[in-house]
């Protein structure tokens, strides 16, 4: 005789208790582990229909969207959720990408500020706040959170190059390429350091 098949927890949890949003959010887990390449669970968006707290499933969102560059679906799932009141402070930072990446740089700024005021301890606020003031030309405001991300990300590309971009704006040129040699010191192959070299 076979021993029964056993269901997933997530499965289970979901048939005991229907409206139980966790386990919505574990079966898209696992949908989209099984077919990274599919399309987006439906299970997430129930999940947040029965628990519209459920922090992770707006992340999983995200997460899912932001490399296929649909930014207008991240800016609709967090603004909407915010404008409902949930509203952790990673919310606010991942809009601001969102918005950085359509074009909307006041709205960027706002939002990147909101969410790294309301926890500093999140890095990547330092350098939206900082990509945001490049993209406003604001270069010199710019300088001091991307100086406070460099600091605790000392090998990340992005930050160094982002930097140089700043302190090249504020007419830093020394300064400014070292932080760009900083930048492929750390990568290499970090296209943005070469092109911001190269305009410098």
């Amino acid at each position: 005789l076979r021993a029964p098949q056993r269901r997933h927890p997530q499965v289970r949890s979901i048939s005991l208790n229907p409206d139980y949003a966790p386990g919505y959010l574990g079966r898209a887990r696992i949908e989209f582990g099984n077919d990274p390449s599919g399309p987006l669970p439906d299970d997430y968006a129930r999940a947040i229909q029965l628990d519209p707290t459920l922090v992770e499933a707006y992340l999983d969102m995200a997460a899912y969207y932001a490399p296929r560059r649909t930014w207008a679906a991240i800016d609709d799932l967090f603004q909407g959720a915010i404008d409902r009141g949930v509203n952790p402070p990673i919310f606010y930072l991942r809009l601001a990408e969102a918005q950085l990446n359509r074009g909307e740089y006041e709205a960027a700024l706002d939002n990147a500020i909101e969410g790294s005021v309301s926890d500093p301890t999140i890095l990547e606020g330092y350098i939206l706040v900082g990509r945001a003031y490049i993209a406003l030309e604001a270069y010199s405001d710019a300088v001091y959170p991307l100086l406070t991300y460099t600091a605790y990300q000392q090998t990340d590309p992005a930050g160094w190059s982002t930097l140089g971009t700043a302190q090249h704006g504020t007419g830093d040129l020394e300064t400014s390429l070292a932080s760009l040699n900083r930048a492929l010191e750390t990568d290499g192959r970090y296209a943005p350091a070469f092109q911001a070299r190269g305009m410098l």
